[in-house]
């Protein structure tokens, strides 16, 4: 019932026009893509979307996905296994979250097309391992993963610490404020865990991986927003020019189709040139096109300058504020005749 909207949304697009074409060929079904190609075809690397996947991928993913317990997760891992072959006496041996994450991992470790996220299904089952192990070395009174932990837990915070510093992300109270207290509970936390010294340092891996995700999702990846280009052009339509429609070249910018309230276009400079093209008098393009429109004598206005990074791709020279500027790329919004 739920699915039944996309379904038939798919069916008309494309079911019903065989004649498109889509991943370089005709006829493909919209209702088999959304059934098995989008889903099994990527795992068999047998869909229109294909990769070349690395068996290695989610090994070394896990290591910074799972951080401040990448390392307790790979020795609870390996223990675990060592000690279900064995059958140690005395041993609790429970294999449904053992078989139930590392099927799943060698699945995805084996698909041809991979994203770091499809690693997100198994972290429950993770985490259960790996708190098992923590228990265990507490209990046995081992002290070398409280001592990782510890140094692990610090990194962090200096890391971050850096990066904030080193990016210099607009000032935001509420993070401010947060990290305050959360370093506050970090350096007094002995205090008050009078008779839990042991748990000491793992909690701590905790509160810093806390300031970590405090500090990427209030402070930095909300400064960084600031520089897609998609996400500013929506604004602005939004915010100018509501009830008006939109024309694109080459731009991809799927973050500002999402957030824009105007149909989007695609057209080509020939269509421009030759003034054939009339489904919208506003044309999003980037600087090289702007400059192709004025070889060919177009006029046109530009309403607003935005300027973008990918910011899915960050490099040291826009995160540093001396370099950003010429790392920043000019997307044009402009008004045709």
């Amino acid at each position: 019932y739920h699915l039944l909207p996309e379904l038939t949304a798919l069916y008309i697009q494309y079911d019903l026009h065989p004649e498109k074409v889509m991943f370089g060929r005709t006829g493909v079904s919209g209702v088999r893509f959304f059934f098995w190609d989008s889903q099994f075809g990527r795992f068999f690397n047998t869909g229109p979307i294909t990769g070349k996947g690395d068996k290695f991928f989610f090994l070394h993913t896990l290591l910074w996905a799972f951080l401040p317990w990448s390392l307790i997760l790979y020795t609870a891992l390996f223990t675990r296994i060592r000690s279900g072959i064995r059958k140690v006496t005395g041993e609790f041996n429970e294999w449904f979250t053992l078989s139930g994450s590392l099927l799943a991992l060698l699945l995805f470790s084996f698909s041809g097309f991979q994203l770091p996220h499809y690693a997100n299904i198994i972290f429950p089952m993770l985490a259960i391992l790996s708190a098992h192990f923590v228990w265990q070395q507490v209990q046995k009174g081992k002290k070398i993963f409280s001592l990782i932990q510890a140094v692990l837990a610090l990194l962090l915070i200096v890391v971050a610490g850096g990066l904030f510093f080193f990016y210099r992300p607009e000032t935001n109270y509420l993070f401010i404020t947060a990290a305050i207290l959360i370093l506050a509970l970090f350096v007094f936390l002995p205090r008050f865990i009078k008779n839990g010294r042991s748990w000491l340092s793992y909690f701590r891996s905790g509160i810093a991986v806390l300031l970590v995700g405090l500090f990427l999702n209030l402070s930095f990846y909300p400064d960084i927003l600031k520089y897609q280009a998609g996400n500013q052009l929506a604004s602005y339509l939004n915010k100018n020019y509501r009830d008006q429609q939109l024309g694109r070249i080459s731009m991809y910018f799927p973050s500002g189709e999402f957030y824009m309230q105007q149909h989007t276009w695609q057209t080509d400079l020939l269509s421009i040139t030759s003034k054939t093209f009339n489904k919208a008098n506003l044309l999003y393009v980037t600087e090289e096109e702007l400059k192709l429109l004025e070889q060919h004598k177009v006029t046109v206005e530009v309403l607003e300058v935005f300027k973008g990074f990918p910011i899915t791709r960050l490099t040291l020279k826009f995160l540093n504020p001396a370099t950003r500027e010429p790392e920043l790329k000019k997307h044009y919004l402009l008004r045709l005749p």
